[in-house]
Order: C-alpha cells, then sequence, then structure tokens
C-alpha cells in the first residue's frame, strides 16, 4: 500500500542505494529473502525513503515494508502479481524464494487469478507437492496444473525464474 507521503519521498530523494546479492539457490531462497527483509527493516528505521526490488519488480510503501518484516510475509513482500501478457496473468519474485511463478491461463479475472496464484505459492512455500491438479480447499474446483519453463524472461534477466511456472488452467 502506497500513502500519499511515500510518493513525496520519493520525488525529494537524492540518493540511491543498490544491494546486490550473489545468485540464490534454492536450497538458501527463503533464509537470503528472510535476511533481506530484515536489512529493508532496519533501512527504513534508519531513514530510507523508498525500496524497490528490482528481482521482482516490486515497491511497496514504507509502511508495508515494515508490516511485511514484522510478519515475515516473504510470499507477500517479493511475489508481484497478477500481471498480464498477451491474455496470460502470472506472477514475478517467486524466485526470490526458490520456487516456481503461478500463470493463469484460459481467462480467468484479475481477482480470481490472484486468489489462485497466491494459493499455489502458499501451497509451494509449505511443502506441498504440486501434481496435475490443485484445489484450494474442499469446496473450491479443482485446477489442472502443469509445471513450463520460464520462457518469458531471457535467463540473464532480473525476473528469470529458473525454476519456470506452476500453469494453472481456468
Amino acid at each position: 500500500m502506497w500513502l500519499e507521503e511515500d510518493w513525496v519521498r520519493i520525488e525529494k530523494h537524492n540518493t540511491v542505494a543498490y544491494l546486490l546479492s550473489p545468485p540464490i539457490e534454492a536450497d538458501q531462497a527463503l533464509a537470503i529473502s528472510a535476511a533481506a527483509l530484515a536489512l529493508i527493516e532496519r533501512l527504513v528505521q534508519g531513514g530510507a525513503t523508498a525500496v524497490k526490488s528490482e528481482s521482482a519488480g516490486v515497491a511497496h510503501g514504507l509502511d508495508e515494508w515494515l508490516r511485511l518484516a514484522r510478519t515475515k510475509a516473504l510470499r507477500q513482500a517479493w511475489m508481484r502479481r497478477p500481471i498480464e501478457d498477451d491474455g496470460v496473468l502470472y506472477s514475478c519474485g517467486m524466485h526470490l524464494l526458490g520456487l516456481p511463478d503461478v500463470e493463469c491461463v484460459g481467462g480467468f479475472p484479475d481477482r480470481e487469478a490472484v486468489v489462485w496464484m497466491d494459493a499455489v505459492a502458499d501451497a509451494a512455500l509449505a511443502g506441498r507437492t504440486l501434481a496435475h491438479e490443485f484445489s484450494m480447499d474442499d469446496h473450491s474446483p479443482a485446477r489442472k496444473m502443469k509445471s513450463v519453463s520460464c520462457e518469458r524472461y531471457a535467463d540473464d534477466d532480473f525476473f528469470f525464474n529458473p525454476y519456470g511456472y506452476v500453469r494453472l488452467a481456468a
């Protein structure tokens, strides 16, 4: 969530700092992403005017970064969604957690796609095996699902996900 004061701070900024990490391996991704979120919390508390994750293409207002850090909400911090490309709704940023992103194809409305993306990502974070069908709960329909490679971005692009995508069909 962005507040008016976030925009004012951004307009008045005069310094940019980039924090770089080595390539993040899947078995270290959660720890590194948690450490990055804790670092962001310290930067905000120390006077940072804005924070953006170039690797996920996501920015939050300062209060939101603090909330995410306090609650250790890694998916919410790093996963950007929905992004639309030629009728496909997809997420970006799950590579920072060592997991595939999520695509919704076949006519998902934006809000419904976000609910499904979040459910699949949360299931993956919880260690749930994602097979050929996925259902959020006993009351939701099962969606056909398959794993696909990341062909949307070049392998040297910040947004490239080496773990691919989980594609859900409406």
